[in-house]
């Protein structure tokens, strides 16, 4: 088995929480903040805890072992605490003198066994001379003042508290600043804002998000027809194949409704209306164009795609058969009720999740902008499970999406969950992302099966780059199969932490793999992981060797480099062979071994590790005599390796018995016949022993011993 643990490197980067699953989402560059820019960092170690330990003792760790905490006036300001099948995940932010340092996250993992084993974190260097001349706890600043007047030069309205931050403009350009959410008519969307205390922006940053409440309500069973998971998939068809399969401005068509699959969904019954509505969903109606949600007289939801009705069941459907699918997984993600209008975005063919202090918003084009007629979003299931898997990602690391490759990893492991559970149900083109809604004349869809590698194709736009995180994710699928994968994936969510890289990402999922399988796929997934380029170090012992004893071998590649700088290179155990700090050393084993290479950062002294089995055989060119002989009993004595009995060929029968020297009794070996057998002591504690050897009359005693 092969483990690698790694210490590397994040992109922090600030990039807007609306998670689209088009290369067309809007962009805003109105106001760049240096701080999309900004290298964080990541380690893994085994740092135990008491039993019953406290927030205080995880505070205290992060105040001894990160430098940026030990300046005068750094503090933590603890955020919320998640749980997952790995553990508990604690989120904190820097502080200066108590006020919050904008942008930053502290993410620390405590598994099971009460051992922090991984901390993510983005902190800021506080020992500066223009933050000691700055003194922001001395500027007065009425937050709320300067708020309301921004907002009303800006036609915003707010939509949180003011608060007072430290805001970085570079790495030594500290600033106070202002920060709150507003809504803004004239973006249409939702923003967080930061002014100076003259109330000039700073910074923007477009969270889109939205809030609705939650209704308790009588659920009864009612029929539905859905695509499950799209009618090019399940017919096995691309889209427009043969003239037909074709959106054609939302008409009917037979070999569409020959797609159609009959199912049941959990709707609310209430004043004698059927709605579509539960404790996980409910199809509403909050942006443009008004279509208000289907309802129905009958528990029967069963609509064609020419109603518009249609897409409000499909989306349905298929968020609440997901959601149904995490809790068989022992997950509690997204535990609030969804928020979803299947006919949004003013006819736009892009579709979007919005979150906002714990709640979700899923919006779906319909493709009916002026001038155009796409297919309808929520038609697809790639869409709906697409945007969903940003409401479990949000569930589990909340407003942790930020940074160049954070945003790309959500919409890889976003294309993957969509992936995931398309292809259980139907595997035809399963690498096809979006097979019905792109990979079309509208456009192109993504590829969940490409070969991009890493770094070369992590390029600026994130769809783009997405896709070498979610075809890896798709390998590790094929290798070990959905369920694993799913759960491992899923698992990884609440430690992808603000602006981590994709190496972070590769690196935590060996982490959770070791958590919660102990290690049982990570040489598969270190192998497809370095193939994709996403592991900056490479252990590699070598192939396994056999044999015989006396023998040697040289471990390792052949001509294999030195360590690399910053890491100690030794192999283990170090007893047979001949230095066990070379590249190549020379083995001779005296048993069947294991030998570890190991690599470890002298920084972080995290350890990178690979194995070589050798096999030791007892190789014999000359046959056994008429006596009854022992052989090998010097290594024996030592511990390192296996007594060799040799009685006379033709044996038909063999009976041995060891006693020690007190007489008394410790073990009984009957073998039906052989002209060598080999005897372990791995049983026998250190002592004198003797050994009575009858073959077929013949009989011979013998002393042996063990060391400790």
């Amino acid at each position: 088995m092969k483990q690698v643990i790694f210490l590397i490197f994040l992109f922090c980067l600030l990039y807007p929480a609306t998670f689209a699953q088009k290369h067309n989402q809007p962009k805003l560059s109105d106001v760049v903040w240096s701080g999309e820019e900004r290298i964080a960092k990541a380690g893994f170690g085994k740092h135990a805890l008491n039993a019953g330990y406290q927030i205080p003792d995880i505070q205290q760790y992060l105040f001894q072992t990160i430098g940026n905490l030990q300046t005068a006036g750094a503090g933590l300001q603890f955020v919320l605490q998640t749980q997952s099948p790995v553990g508990r995940h604690f989120h904190f932010i820097q502080t200066y003198e108590n006020i919050p340092v904008y942008g930053t996250q502290i993410l620390v993992t405590v598994d099971k066994s009460n051992t922090i084993g991984l901390v993510t974190e983005n902190t800021y260097d506080l020992n500066l001379p223009a933050l000691k001349a700055l003194k922001p706890h001395k500027i007065p600043v009425n937050a709320k003042a300067l708020m309301s007047r921004f907002a009303q030069e800006n036609k915003i309205k707010p939509d949180s508290p003011a608060a007072v931050q430290l805001f970085f403009i570079t790495e030594t350009q500290p600033v106070l600043a202002v920060q709150f959410k507003g809504w803004t008519t004239e973006r249409r969307g939702f923003f967080d804002y930061l002014t100076d205390t003259s109330g000039n922006l700073l910074y923007h940053r477009d969270l889109q998000n939205y809030s609705g409440p939650k209704k308790t309500a009588q659920t009864e069973t009612a029929s539905a027809l859905v695509f499950n998971p799209n009618p090019v998939t399940t017919a096995h068809v691309v889209y427009g194949q043969g003239g037909k399969y074709k959106d054609n401005q939302d008409a009917d068509a037979a070999e569409l409704t020959a797609e159609l699959k009959n199912t049941t969904i959990e709707v609310t019954f209430e004043d004698g209306v059927y709605k579509l509505e539960n404790a996980y969903a409910k199809i509403a109606e909050f942006d443009n164009p008004v279509i208000l949600p289907v309802t129905s007289t009958l528990p029967q939801f069963n609509f064609t795609r020419s109603d518009d009705g249609f897409e409000d069941v499909n989306a349905f459907y298929h968020i609440n058969a997901f959601q149904q699918y995490l809790q068989n997984l022992g997950f509690n993600l997204v535990q609030t009720q969804v928020q979803i209008d299947t006919h949004g975005k003013n006819g736009d063919d892009q579709s979007l999740h919005i979150y906002n202090n714990g709640s979700h918003q899923l919006i779906f084009g319909s493709g009916h902008s002026v001038g155009t007629h796409h297919v309808d979003d929520a038609e697809d299931a790639d869409v709906v499970v697409h945007e969903y898997g940003h409401a479990v990602s949000a569930s589990a690391c909340p407003n942790c999406n930020s940074g160049l490759e954070r945003t790309a990893i959500d919409e890889a492991v976003c294309d993957y969950l969509a992936t995931s559970y398309k292809r259980e149900i139907d595997s035809y083109n399963w690498q096809n992302m979006f097979s019905w809604d792109g990979h079309n004349e509208f456009w192109d869809g993504r590829n969940v099966a490409s070969n991009k590698h890493y770094p070369e194709d992590n390029k600026l736009d994130i769809y783009y780059r997405s896709e070498i995180f979610s075809s890896v994710l798709m390998q590790i699928w094929d290798a070990i199969g959905k369920e694993a994968s799913d759960k491992i994936v899923i698992s990884a969510l609440y430690q992808f932490s603000s602006g981590i890289s994709m190496e972070t990402a590769a690196n935590i999922l060996l982490y959770v793999d070791n958590q919660l399988y102990g290690g049982q796929h990570v040489q598969t997934l270190q192998s497809l992981l370095q193939q994709r380029g996403l592991l900056e170090y490479q252990a590699n012992a070598g192939p396994d060797f056999s044999v015989c004893l006396g023998e040697t071998v040289i471990l390792g590649v052949p001509n294999a480099p030195p360590a690399p700088e910053g890491v100690n290179m030794y192999w283990s155990p170090g007893l047979t062979l001949n230095d066990s700090t070379l590249a190549n050393p020379t083995a001779n084993p005296d048993r069947p071994t294991v030998y570890t290479l190991y690599l470890v950062d002298k920084v972080s002294n995290i350890a990178y590790t690979d194995e070589a089995f050798v096999d030791v055989a007892y190789c014999f060119n000359n046959p056994p005599g008429n006596d009854i002989r022992l052989l090998n009993t010097d290594r024996f004595f030592k511990r390192r390796g296996n007594i060799i009995l040799e009685v006379p060929p033709g044996t038909a029968q063999v009976k041995v018995s060891i006693c020690d020297t007190y007489g008394r009794w410790v073990k009984d070996i009957t073998n039906a016949g052989d002209d060598r057998l080999e005897i372990s002591g791995d049983d026998m504690p250190p002592g004198i022993y003797q050994m009575l050897v009858e073959a077929d009359g013949k009989k011979a005693t013998f002393t042996i011993g063990r060391v400790r």
